[in-house]
């Protein structure tokens, strides 16, 4: 996790610069296991508008995104417990976007 202090909702870009490429690949890679245990099609479009900063090209990219904001958010640590406080964290969001709609 970064150490500095970052605005990730004014400046994400900052944020996500700073991570490393190992943070990087972990955060793809938790991205790709939400995807697939929430049955979500990575290449398809839906999510980009709703968890998303509009930017992305895919579901797995605004996951990602997603991913980042709980990451700074939450200070998680990118452990063996990630993915499942992580997905316990998608679905209580999931359960709100969709009753949001």
């Amino acid at each position: 996790m970064p150490t500095d202090n970052f605005d990730f909702k004014n400046n994400p870009k900052n944020f996500i610069r700073s991570l490393i490429p190992h943070e990087k690949r972990v955060i793809k890679t938790i991205a790709t296991a939400i995807c697939s245990v929430r049955n979500i099609a990575p290449l398809d479009r839906n999510l980009v508008a709703i968890i998303g900063r509009g930017s992305e090209h895919t579901n797995q990219e605004a996951v990602i995104t997603w991913i980042e904001g709980k990451f700074f958010k939450e200070v998680i640590e990118l452990d063996r417990e990630a993915l499942s406080h992580l997905l316990q964290l998608f679905k209580a969001d999931e359960f709100y976007w969709e009753s949001a709609l």
